[in-house]
């Protein structure tokens, strides 16, 4: 089997069905289609049902409800192909693209491939910052995790192998930036990836449920976990280093999951000395010390200043 592909639905009875028919659309018959069904609770396993007949590819697996990377770490377990790809049920694939990776480019035996995306929210193509097209060295894809704006799996393939030596799995005690740790411990075991600047995936982004705009207290600890996995690269590669815009963002999250977690509600706090010292003072407590990286009184003021109104 070439590409074992993994799509992961939970109530997705509205999209499922595209997004399956997207893939099944691809003509190489060595692909093996997995959908893991993360213990929906509407309709979604009934819209499977309709079309799972008519694709011998197509493999159906029901689970107890365990998030999304549990969900992917199933399917992973469940592949058999050389390489594998993630795919999310409210979105769907360009498999005109993907025919012609498996046809030119998976022969080549590269670890990891990377394409560009159209975010269907704004009919926009998302294009790496840092990657030239064709080959790359995987220094390159390690300063685009950490220059640019987007971390996610889907438009990346990955060679299963290398999962499977290194035992590279989606961390199920985080509820947001698993991507971004996952594409981390897998570009530390690469040596050279390709790069793709045509989009092979389309992302449904006026669906997305992403735990990135929510700021609830169980995020703290993510954050904390994401920027461990970053400073991984930061060691690994010298003379590279996490981009000022993406510190300035991060650090903005961190501090509303900071005064979430406080149970504070902030009003018009920009430019307050006494809240930038306080969070400086916080950041520099041990046990944020994966924050501390990031720390630059500049950076805080517009972490501050980026706030929303209420914080709670």
């Amino acid at each position: 089997m070439l590409l074992s592909i993994v799509i992961t639905a939970f109530n997705s009875e509205n999209t499922i069905i595209p997004c399956v028919e997207s893939i099944c659309r691809i003509k190489e018959p060595k692909v093996q289609i997995i959908v893991v069904n993360d213990g929906s609770t509407d309709n979604t396993e009934s819209r499977i049902f309709d079309v799972i007949h008519l694709d011998e590819r197509l493999e159906y697996y029901k689970i107890e409800n365990n998030g999304v990377s549990y969900a992917r770490n199933y399917g992973i377990g469940k592949s058999i192909g050389k390489y594998i790809t993630f795919v999310d049920s409210d979105d769907y694939i360009n498999n005109i693209m993907f025919d012609y990776i498996i046809d030119k480019v998976l022969i080549n035996n590269y670890e990891f491939i990377t394409c560009d995306y159209l975010d269907l929210g704004n009919n926009t193509i998302v294009s790496k910052k840092t990657l030239k097209s064709g080959e790359n060295k995987i220094i390159h894809a390690a300063i685009e995790l950490l220059e640019g704006e987007s971390n996610h799996v889907w438009a990346n393939i990955y060679d299963r192998q290398v999962l499977i030596e290194n035992n590279i799995v989606f961390d199920t005690a985080m509820s947001m930036g698993e991507d971004g740790a996952f594409n981390t411990n897998y570009i530390l075991c690469c040596n050279k990836c390709f790069y793709i600047r045509d989009p092979i995936y389309f992302y449904n982004s006026k669906n997305n449920k992403s735990a990135m705009h929510k700021h609830p207290i169980k995020y703290l600890n993510d954050y904390i976990l994401l920027f461990d996995s970053y400073k991984k690269l930061v060691n690994e590669f010298q003379g590279i280093s996490i981009s000022v815009k993406k510190k300035q963002y991060y650090l903005s999250e961190f501090f509303k999951c900071l005064l979430s977690s406080k149970g504070f509600e902030i009003y018009g706090i920009s430019g307050n000395r006494i809240v930038e010292s306080w969070f400086y003072k916080q950041i520099m407590e041990q046990k944020y010390k994966s924050i501390k990286c990031m720390v630059k009184k500049s950076y805080i003021k517009w972490a501050i200043k980026h706030l929303p109104h209420n914080v709670g």
